[in-house]
């Protein structure tokens, strides 16, 4: 189904179809409802990608990606062989900032942030921080910084359809309406019967995903 489809079902409901204004709430009504699901629901396999940094000698901070939503594992990459050389794991800025600190060879000549066998990394003010400093022998062979995160995916233009169009129907359909309630003068009886119709669409669709990761032998996911 596509965005227009869902607008459309919406001010049918509320008798308002063939209204300009209606229609042009109804659409704010819509964009809420699409950014609101995805807010709710962290992990659905839908939003799952992959994303890439290339390192640059020097540099240890990098822009999150503009869809980034949340972290599901993060590692250095070799992409001449798609091979993963190190996972980094993932702490809090005053955990990497302290191992900065501790291994700066101003304060202590003799380091060697290279014989650390473990790699942070933290997100602070939109950027991905590392640790070790990146240096000639991290970047050799073109190694990138590869993320696996779940992202927020853009609001589907009006004639068009996505993930969340397709299997998330029911719940665009009821937060849209639930949204719709004041500006329309609709009563309350109206909003807490869409609020619970919407919840239970909300249920069943974090159901399904569930289902889907959990297929096939069990696995753990770190």
């Amino acid at each position: 189904m596509t965005r227009s489809e869902i607008e459309t079902q919406v001010l049918n409901t509320i008798n308002r179809n063939g209204d300009a204004i209606a229609a042009a709430q109804v659409s704010f009504g819509f964009q809420v409802a699409h950014r609101d699901i995805q807010r709710k629901t962290n992990a659905l396999t839908a939003t799952e990608i992959t994303g890439y940094v290339t390192l640059v000698v020097g540099a240890n901070s990098y822009s999150v990606f503009s869809d980034f939503k949340e972290p599901i594992l993060a590692y250095l990459w070799d992409p001449t062989d798609s091979k993963v050389l190190a996972f980094y794991n993932k702490v809090n800025i005053t955990t990497l900032r302290d191992r900065r600190f501790k291994v700066d060879p101003v304060i202590d000549p003799n380091v060697d942030s290279q014989s650390y066998d473990t790699y942070l990394y933290a997100i602070h003010a939109d950027k991905f921080e590392l640790w070790p400093d990146v240096d000639s022998t991290l970047v050799e062979s073109g190694n990138k910084f590869g993320v696996d995160y779940y992202r927020y995916i853009t609001v589907p233009e009006t004639d068009s359809s996505d993930w969340f169009t397709v299997n998330a129907i029911d719940y665009l359909v009821y937060r849209t309406l639930r949204e719709c309630v004041s500006f329309f003068g609709l009563s309350d009886a109206h909003a807490k019967r869409w609020e619970s119709q919407e919840e239970r669409a909300l249920r069943d669709i974090i159901g399904i995903d569930i289902s889907k990761q959990n297929s096939g032998p069990l696995r753990i996911r770190g």
